[in-house]
């Protein structure tokens, strides 16, 4: 659906004003996070399924949100929720003039809209698109929508200065020390790792990024971290995000999950890596720990949405699977992400202050 026809299928489906109420605030996406001005942007999203509506919501949201920025917005609305890019969403990444800005707001996978000849974030490189991506919203009930614009309408200045701290002191370190009074006990050798900071700042041609933000996340030394994580807030599997009711206990070696002890939510995960192990083109990093990461974000909530999940502050994650996107070496079909509350996470010895 062009911009006419998406406008019109909000209107018709009773989220127009709605989206209009939530614009004033979410304009920070283009002030505090791309930065436009006056310039073209291009917000893409999908109609979602009943009773979850949270990415049409979202992104008629900023749509309007540019508009009122005086940006030349157009939005793009993708009816089917399969794998492939109608034409009318690769038409326009592909006539979007270099040097714009884009908006991804997604019921599931970036995937679902990167069928354009090449990888989304290849075309944004060789383009020198700016872009924000908030995927896997499919998994939030339409009700659920304040608990993303809350994430995203926050203080970033406060929020950036914590981030360089933390990345600071992570990269300067050597040794990264995970407790919960749960019973997460995990050791993570960081000596020459180089912590991403994920604090909404994307004004880099060609680059971007995931909002909500709110991390500082690595890929840890390969084969190096062990110990035990005990996940008690949500799991990500292969179809959904759960909100954990037993905790999930995952035993690790040298970079190696060995075991997974709980109940319904271990076993998804379980069976994820399971199905992950079929389709690998190798025979072990659907099994190690690909990432490690802590929450920042303090307006965001624990909800059953991956993409808010990981970022809340006083939480922590560990992902299970592929890295190599972000400067690891552990290639897999699946990225698992795992979060668990209340962390006392020291460096070398020395608590890290969040």
């Amino acid at each position: 659906m062009d911009t006419i026809e998406s406008v019109l299928w909000l209107k018709r489906n009773g989220l127009f004003n709605r989206c209009a109420s939530y614009a004033q605030k979410l304009k920070v996406v283009f002030t505090e996070c791309l930065r436009t001005r006056d310039e073209d942007v291009l917000v893409i999203g999908d109609v979602g399924t009943a009773e979850h509506l949270v990415a049409p919501i979202f992104a008629g949201s900023c749509f309007l949100a540019a508009r009122a920025l005086n940006n030349n917005a157009k939005l793009v609305f993708q009816e089917n929720l399969d794998d492939k890019a109608n034409d009318e969403v690769r038409i326009h990444l592909e006539r979007l003039r270099p040097e714009s800005a884009v908006v991804l707001s997604t019921s599931g996978k970036i995937g679902s809209i990167s069928n354009v000849g090449k990888p989304f974030k290849q075309l944004c490189k060789e383009k020198r698109l700016r872009f924000t991506s908030t995927p896997s919203l499919g998994t939030l009930k339409t009700n659920m929508i304040n608990a993303l614009i809350d994430s995203i309408y926050i203080d970033y200045n406060s929020l950036r200065q914590l981030h360089n701290e933390v990345k600071r002191v992570i990269d300067e370190g050597s040794v990264m020390h995970i407790k919960t009074k749960a019973g997460t006990d995990l050791s993570v050798p960081i000596k020459g790792c180089t912590a991403i900071s994920s604090d909404g700042l994307f004004t880099a041609l060609g680059h971007g990024g995931n909002l909500p933000a709110g991390e500082v996340f690595i890929a840890p030394m390969k084969n190096k971290t062990s110990g035990r994580v005990v996940v008690d807030c949500s799991s990500r599997n292969r179809e959904t995000t759960l909100l954990v009711k037993e905790p999930i206990t995952i035993l690790i070696e040298n970079g190696e999950v060995k075991e997974i002890r709980g109940g319904k939510e271990a076993r998804a995960l379980e069976e994820s890596i399971r199905r992950a192990a079929e389709s690998d083109k190798n025979d072990w990093g659907h099994k190690m720990i690909g990432e490690v990461g802590i929450g920042l974000n303090p307006s965001a909530k624990i909800c059953g949405s991956m993409i808010i999940d990981e970022k809340g502050r006083g939480t922590a994650h560990v992902a299970i699977g592929s890295n190599h996107w972000f400067g690891g070496h552990i290639y897999s079909n699946i990225h698992l992400d795992q979060v668990f509350k209340d962390p006392e996470i020291t460096v070398d010895g020395r608590l890290l202050k969040i």
